[in-house]
């Protein structure tokens, strides 16, 4: 099977019945088998690309921000001065958290490797942490909100960065669970836990859509959202792209080009 979801690219077919889109439009969206020179993506899952936008930043948005957009807005509701903490503020859905959370006007302290503390602080976050020096959330201080980017640790230990009422959001599979449950073991626990405890257990299930696309490409094309681009391969070197992405080499996001 061909790998990858996120893609920008330009119309080259329309199938029947499609409106709003035009063969030659720039659009940015989300489809299987992205990995591709054609991709088949469903209209209601692309938008198009404002003309301030490259095609490389408008890339990085349909998966990964898209996922911190709904975290941030629906999942987590971030509200302004509230103390949010991002576990993998370095990584690419943890460096558009970062950013949207410090749109709404929270104070974001971000748990990254020193290599990405930059882009952390870049990005928005006031403090940086580093996981290895300070391993136990314990010590992180207390924090209205957790969003932890598929870190691994169990829901009890990650309540001891939380306040009293805070909120903890899983976002992503993490390996735990075996095949049964796909990595999704954490977030089956949330929401059975949730009712249980004074804190607020939950999880994120991305909704791809073309409508927060075109929100994030609006910002995008504001400059009030950064595209955290580390660096750029072709289609060809997707294999390198892939190792160094295993590696957790990569701060931000890494883009193929064809």
């Amino acid at each position: 099977p061909v790998i990858g979801l996120a893609f920008a690219g330009v119309v080259e077919y329309l199938g029947e019945g499609v409106e709003g889109l035009a063969v030659g439009d720039r659009v940015a969206g989300a489809a299987s088998a992205a990995f591709a020179e054609l991709v088949v993506a469903r209209a209601d899952r692309v938008a198009r690309i404002p003309d301030s936008v490259s095609s490389i930043d408008a890339a990085t948005l349909p998966i990964s921000a898209s996922t911190a957009l709904q975290t941030v807005r629906d999942v987590a509701r971030v509200e302004a001065g509230q103390r949010v903490l991002v576990i993998g503020a370095g990584g690419g859905v943890g460096s558009f958290l970062t950013q949207l959370a410090t749109m709404r006007g929270a104070h974001v302290t971000a748990v990254v490797s020193p290599a990405k503390s930059a882009l952390a602080r870049e990005l928005g976050a006031e403090r940086t942490i580093d996981y290895r020096v300070t391993p136990d959330p314990a010590q992180w201080g207390a924090h209205d909100v957790v969003i932890d980017t598929a870190d691994g640790r169990p829901l009890s230990v990650l309540r001891r960065a939380l306040s009293p009422r805070g909120t903890l959001v899983i976002v992503g599979a993490d390996g735990a669970g075996g095949p049964m449950l796909d990595g999704l073991q954490r977030q089956l626990f949330a929401s059975l836990q949730s009712p249980w405890v004074r804190h607020r257990l939950t999880s994120v299930v991305q909704r791809e859509n073309g409508p927060d696309i075109a929100v994030l490409l609006d910002d995008l094309a504001s400059g009030r959202l950064r595209a955290p681009v580390d660096r750029v391969l072709t289609l060809e070197d997707a294999p390198e792209a892939l190792r160094l992405m295993a590696e957790r080499a990569v701060a931000g996001k890494l883009v193929l080009t064809v």
